[in-house]
């Protein structure tokens, strides 16, 4: 994985968190060592971001942090950020995140340890085994929704695809959504612009599975990016 890489996974893996300070846990991120890679994850109870950055962490093996992260999202996002240089900690089970930036220049970014216990998220991502693609969305119908609507809900079928879409009272509708007919009838209302963000630029597919029942929509990519929204939709 080349850094540039790297780095776009953890501005993704960090970009659930919550932005609100009732559940002090959410506002943080999870990272867990192992020796062959770094797991990083964030969710705000609408969403969940879980992403892998394969590379050796010896010192760090077997150690989890649950860390407030503001800082450091700030600076791996900045245009001059390159590479993920080291992470280390301190004596306070802070982490420590060195980013390699333009011009040979680096930034360490102390990351707060938080107190409490982040959730079991891998009760929420579901195991590839119960899932039944229901459906998939292109990302670019995604992109083109969120430009000019608030709300979208799909009516889909296997022989029959409309959109109902919503900006301030004026609403579109559309029949005949070909590219996205369903294996099974499912109706999914969402917010495009926050199922465009949180996809990392992939379709998204639509997940029916079997506790609970409702459909639930994320993204894959070779299982080290993750992205679930929850809750979803309205099954049917």
């Amino acid at each position: 994985m080349n850094d540039t890489h790297e780095l776009a996974r953890l501005n993704y893996g960090l970009s659930a968190r919550s932005k609100f300070d009732n559940r002090p846990v959410l506002t943080g991120a999870l990272f867990e060592f192992s020796e062959s890679d770094l797991t990083v994850v964030t969710a705000d109870g609408y969403q969940l971001h879980k992403v892998t950055i394969n590379r050796v962490w010896r010192d760090l093996a077997g150690q989890s942090f649950l860390v407030e992260v503001n800082d450091l999202a700030h600076v791996a996002q900045l245009k001059t950020a390159r590479a993920i240089h080291a992470i280390t900690t301190n004596d306070q089970r802070d982490l420590i995140v060195s980013i390699r930036m333009a011009r040979g220049k680096r930034r360490d970014i102390v990351c707060p340890r938080l107190d409490g216990r982040f959730p079991l998220y891998s009760s929420i991502i579901p195991d590839s085994a119960s899932l039944t693609t229901l459906v998939t969305i292109p990302h670019s119908t995604l992109d083109s929704l969120s430009a000019h609507f608030d709300a979208v809900t799909f009516d889909l079928s296997p022989d029959h695809g409309s959109i109902k879409a919503r900006v301030g009272d004026f609403e579109f509708c559309a029949d005949a959504f070909s590219h996205c007919r369903a294996s099974k009838p499912v109706t999914l209302s969402v917010n495009p612009a926050f199922l465009a963000n949180s996809s990392f630029g992939l379709d998204l597919a639509v997940w029916k599975i079997s506790k609970p029942t409702a459909p639930i929509v994320g993204s894959f990519c070779d299982g080290d990016v993750i992205g679930v929204v929850m809750p979803l939709s309205t099954g049917r």
